[in-house]
């Protein structure tokens, strides 16, 4: 097993602080029996004084007591008190207005965030700044309940539509050419189309649409995404909630957990 527990902590649904440090590995009454190697090298760190001054107090935060608290920002770090000029320095208003030129504008900018809803704001405000025609492709929803348990009232048709699951798209997806979106299920490992894979949009069709690919191996290759069927896990909704709609959604801006294995050059972090 490999990592830092404490930057990645486990993911634990509706829980609190507590549940979270318990379900960790270094709770489990197995942890002193492991042996433990430790990096001594940031092989990511660039040879420049800032960053390596960033990378030993990032690591310091977690475990010494004196910096518990209200953290203050160091100077070498640009910080914004606007939403409005946080999305300027990612996406300049010039960038976006190149979107369509050049698809290669977006490979290794992103805008990091803690909470699914602030990633979608983020999404809506700046996919509005993209001058091209915004098209909405509508999911066929179903859901799969037991009527036998009273427990379960009957919703309206249209209750399923409203719900936004984080693993699921969106019932109402809006696209716009040249818009960054990522891949949300394993259709084509392969192939480089996994799930967590950042694409260009670069066609838009009914039945199918056209990306292009961002980063790593498969950088540029252009690849047909077509609908598909995704289900809500047993346990997160009372009845099983089944989706037929494009497996993508918008990356200008992406959680913090789902950006682990990214490669990005410029990046905004929302706290």
């Amino acid at each position: 097993m490999s990592g830092d527990f404490v930057q990645i902590a486990p993911v634990i649904r509706h829980s609190n602080q507590a549940a979270t440090v318990h379900a960790s590995l270094q709770s489990s009454p197995l942890w002193p029996s492991f042996q433990q190697l430790t990096l001594t090298d940031n092989m990511r760190v660039l040879p420049e004084a800032n960053n390596q001054a960033f990378a030993t107090w990032l690591g310091q935060i977690s475990y010494d007591s004196n910096m518990y608290g209200p953290l203050i920002i160091p100077p070498y770090i640009q910080t914004y008190t606007q939403v409005s000029d946080l999305i300027n320095f990612v996406y300049p208003p010039q960038l976006l207005e190149a979107a369509l030129m050049d698809f290669n504008i977006f490979n290794g900018r992103c805008i990091l965030a803690f909470h699914n809803d602030t990633v979608g704001q983020f999404n809506s405000a700046i996919l509005d700044s993209l001058p091209s025609e915004v098209h909405t492709f509508h999911g066929i929803n179903t859901s799969d309940t037991n009527e036998d348990d009273p427990e379960i009232e009957h919703f309206p048709a249209e209750y399923p539509s409203s719900l936004d699951i984080a693993g699921l798209p969106p019932s109402q997806l809006l696209l716009k050419v040249g818009c960054p979106v990522i891949l949300l299920w394993n259709l084509y490992p392969s192939e480089g189309l996994c799930n967590g894979t950042r694409m260009i949009v670069t066609h838009l069709g009914q039945h199918c649409i056209e990306v292009q690919m961002l980063g790593g191996t498969f950088h540029g290759r252009r690849k047909l995404i077509p609908r598909i069927q995704l289900a809500t896990l047993e346990g997160e909704l009372p009845f099983i909630l089944t989706r037929k709609q494009f497996p993508i959604r918008l990356s200008f801006a992406m959680t913090v957990n789902k950006s682990q294995g990214q490669t990005l050059g410029v990046v905004g972090l929302d706290l």
